[in-house]
């Protein structure tokens, strides 16, 4: 057995356009995984608890206190 992985859309009937040609008398398995809504609501914003806001201030820059080797950024 043979993998391809294929990602394509529907068209306006809800027909997948760009799949790829068979053999006559084939026989495929097919995987579908649907992609979430593209209008579903936004994730619920986390804060921290009362008791610790307003502890921790960021003051200036936090990147230059460590080497940018350490950071792992270029």
């Amino acid at each position: 057995m043979q993998a391809q992985r294929v990602i394509t859309c529907t068209d306006h009937a809800g027909r997948l356009v760009d799949m790829p040609t068979f053999k006559p008398m084939q026989h495929v398995e097919l995987i579908l995984l649907f992609s979430d809504p593209v209008d579903r609501p936004p994730p619920h914003k986390r804060r921290p608890p009362e008791r610790l806001k307003g502890i921790l201030i960021e003051k200036g820059d936090i990147l230059s206190s460590a080497p940018h080797d350490d950071w792992g950024v270029s």
